[in-house]
């Protein structure tokens, strides 16, 4: 194995998709005339459609000749609808999302929980991003000490709402200032407000105070293509829920076999840091096989999503090991049933028999 390839096997992402598809399984390619003329079929499952995008009375839709369907975009999704602006509607997109029935009171009808949007051509308009402008990390204006101060650059991140995570001191924020992370560094963001869990390419001019710095923004575009490791940093003190270890609190599928891909998920009581997954989570099949795996944390739902890139013997068990080192953001370390072995937690899974599609 190459050294990028063993980096990759042990990258911990942040990649919706992984996410839904564990929860909801693959999307299947739909023709929209099928799926409205047979929408039972479908009800309840992961679609991928094409068709035209259009807002009509307020909602936003996917249009073809054989009829129209809501669109109800997750954050990751309308964050990057948002950067694209006006120039998706009337085009053809593709998109991939949870096909159900809508309440009386969401204007009835069907809709699709829609968490991947793209255009299906290139557009005319690039938006690439302005080269000309530095490009520094977080890191780098955090730690500068305004050395960066009244320049313009450009800095990337993952965007983070209105300090609802509290990455930075609340004092510090002005107006409605947003934050921008990347790893263990933030930074206060003055301009348009993307979707949070959002990587975007941030263009303005930053200044430093007391520590903390504040950047005027010019632009804020999606960097879709770019995947961050995002973690808050360890805050002092140790009062109230931060003195609180983290447990799984549950973990899927239970009490069926893993799906094709072998997707399992561990959802934890706290927010986690997800830089201490990689090196201690540990996949071991009945034949003491130890595949290398994905590990893909969605921060919204504190879910880790576990891969493997092989899958295991048709109808044997699967132990993952959570190893001591998983914290929280608080820098509390996970409990588990025996915490002298170095195994915070000990999971079991089955595999799927071999007529299920696997072996």
């Amino acid at each position: 194995m190459t050294l990028l390839a063993a980096v990759l096997a042990l990258a911990v992402i942040a990649e919706p998709g992984v996410f839904f598809e564990a929860l909801l399984g693959t999307p299947e390619p739909v023709p929209m005339d099928i799926l409205l003329g047979e929408p039972g079929v479908y009800m309840g499952k992961a679609v991928r459609l094409r068709g035209q995008l259009a807002r009509r009375d307020g909602r936003l839709e996917i249009a073809s000749p054989a009829g129209r369907l809501n669109l109800r975009l997750e954050p990751e999704a309308a964050g990057l609808l948002d950067g694209q602006g006006q120039t998706w509607f009337g085009q053809e997109v593709e998109v991939d999302g949870f096909f159900h029935r809508q309440a009386e009171e969401e204007g009835g009808a069907h809709a699709l929980r829609t968490w991947r949007i793209a255009a299906t051509r290139p557009r005319s308009d690039t938006g690439a991003a302005d080269t000309s402008v530095p490009l520094v990390t977080l890191e780098s204006l955090v730690y500068g000490k305004g050395k960066h101060d009244g320049q313009l650059v450009r800095v990337r991140g993952v965007a983070r709402g209105g300090n609802i995570h509290q990455d930075l001191p609340v004092a510090t924020r002005r107006g409605e200032d947003w934050v921008l992370k990347d790893g263990y560094f933030a930074a206060w963001i003055a301009g348009q407000t993307p979707a949070p869990d959002q990587t975007v390419e941030v263009i303005g001019i930053p200044t430093t105070s007391g520590g903390t710095v504040r950047v005027a923004a010019r632009s804020v575009a999606p960097a879709d293509m770019i995947k961050l490791v995002v973690s808050r940093a360890i805050p002092t003190g140790d009062a109230g829920g931060a003195a609180v270890p983290p447990r799984v609190s549950f973990a899927l599928p239970a009490g069926e076999p893993l799906g094709p891909r072998g997707h399992m998920l561990l959802q934890f009581t706290k927010p986690m840091d997800p830089t201490r997954f990689a090196g201690a989570v540990r996949v071991r099949y009945a034949d003491g096989t130890t595949p290398e795996v994905q590990l893909t944390y969605r921060d919204q739902n504190r879910v880790l999503v576990i891969t493997p890139a092989t899958p295991p013997p048709p109808d044997s068990e699967v132990v993952v090991e959570l190893l001591e080192g998983v914290v929280d953001v608080n820098g509390r370390a996970l409990v588990g049933d025996n915490p002298a072995t170095g195994v915070a937690a000990r999971l079991t899974f089955r595999a799927p028999f071999a007529r299920d599609g696997i072996g």
